[in-house]
């Protein structure tokens, strides 16, 4: 009687929150795990040599709009930027492609793309890499994609950034942190990741967003960053050079972007990663394309959301904006 009790109050439990999901509307929302970049990469075996490809950090996942680059250029391109990591393991492990011929569109956040190698977050994206054959014959690996896939977009209520107990009570109950420390980066719930890595913020995110957590976790991450620093440039350029000359040769392109940022994160960026230093250096000493939102003027008056990512609005038009450069390049049709 216990069990057969506990199982219909559960099931009620589920159902309330199933109706309070539905009627709430929100998109579907997949968890940010290993297993969704992996499963992106693993993509890759059944398209075409000539893809398009985005890598970077979640600037570009934020940025990008995939369903609306292919609407404008008939191109669905291959979503691999992972949040708060640099592209330089991915692109080393693309020109690794014998056939690969594409284009690349890297992505540029420079505290993160070009942050010291031991640094956690930048460890992330190489242990994803390490996986990937693995994973491919890994029954587990496809058997939990598969129930993913099945059971996120049926119950809407399987979205742990909106109905989380715990994240809620994070959220709106705040337990005020200790002076210096390094604050978890747990962030409120703002918007979702589907199953292409796209990061898309919910309508009116401003509004919704709890900017007083955010400054916080904006305010720990730049400690952190500031403690780890950047890396060793020299092998950092080095690396991309070869990668560079390699896909080029396989009759690819690679072209760097740097989306937009503002405020204090910007503000960072320019006295601890000089765009001189970093992004110039990586384009000149490759000799790629390099779009610097600062230097067009249909990128420059672009307002981050929390100084670091565009609203669903602006990632449209900054996506088009884009894609209209690229075809003013003759990068694409």
């Amino acid at each position: 009687r216990i069990l057969v009790s506990v199982i219909v109050i559960m099931v009620v439990l589920l159902a309330a929150m199933e109706v309070k999901a539905r009627r709430d509307d929100y998109r579907t929302n997949y968890p940010l795990i290993d297993d969704l970049w992996i499963s992106q990469w693993l993509e890759l075996d059944s398209l075409p040599d000539n893809q398009l490809i985005v890598i970077g950090a979640s600037r570009m996942q934020f940025g990008i709009i995939v369903p609306e680059w292919k609407r404008l250029t008939g191109i669905k391109p291959q979503m691999l930027a992972w949040p708060a990591s640099p592209p330089g393991p991915t692109l080393t492990a693309l020109a690794a492609r014998k056939s690969f011929k594409g284009t690349v569109l890297c992505g540029f956040a420079p505290p993160f793309s070009f942050a010291a190698e031991d640094h956690p977050l930048a460890r992330r994206l190489r242990s994803n890499l390490r996986t990937v054959d693995t994973s491919r014959i890994s029954l587990s690996f496809h058997l939990s994609m598969a129930a993913r896939d099945f059971l996120i977009p049926t119950f809407k209520f399987l979205n742990s950034g909106a109905y989380s107990p715990i994240l809620l009570a994070y959220t709106y109950f705040p337990i005020p942190n200790r002076r210096h420390l390094l604050t978890p980066d747990i962030f409120p719930f703002g918007g979702s990741l589907d199953r292409e890595l796209q990061f898309r913020f919910r309508p009116n995110a401003e509004s919704v967003l709890h900017f007083d957590i955010l400054d916080k976790i904006t305010e720990a991450g730049l400690r952190e960053l500031r403690h780890h620093g950047p890396g060793d440039m020299d092998p950092v350029v080095e690396q991309f050079r070869k990668d560079v000359k390699t896909i080029e040769s396989q009759g690819g392109q690679v072209i760097f972007l740097r989306p937009p940022s503002d405020g204090t994160f910007r503000q960072f960026e320019r006295e601890d990663y000089p765009r001189e230093r970093f992004f110039d250096r990586v384009v000149q000493e490759t000799g790629c394309l390099g779009i610097h939102f600062e230097d067009y003027p249909e990128l420059r008056d672009f307002i981050c959301v929390e100084e670091s990512h565009l609203s669903v609005e602006d990632s449209l038009e900054f996506t088009k904006r884009i894609v209209d450069i690229l075809r003013r390049e003759h990068v694409i049709d």
